[in-house]
């Protein structure tokens, strides 16, 4: 009886069983407002969503978009 060749490189293999078990936690990893449904049709949907609470940080002065991300929520 001939041995079978392992089509996938053993180098190959773990890299790939990870990327298998995290991809979908990945997906579902983002937050995901919570919303009811008001009415349905073939190719869309009306929502009703719940209240939001935004975050704000002034940023007096600073004219560059990245420099202000920077001192306002990477603190």
């Amino acid at each position: 009886m001939a041995k079978q060749q392992n089509p996938i490189p053993m180098a190959l293999s773990l890299p790939l069983v990870l990327v298998a078990l995290l991809l979908p936690a990945a997906r579902g990893s983002g937050e995901t407002p919570q919303y009811t449904t008001v009415h349905a049709e073939s190719d869309f949907e009306v929502r009703l969503y719940r209240d939001t609470v935004w975050m704000s940080a002034p940023t007096p002065d600073i004219p560059s978009f990245h420099v202000a991300t920077k001192l306002g929520f990477h603190r």
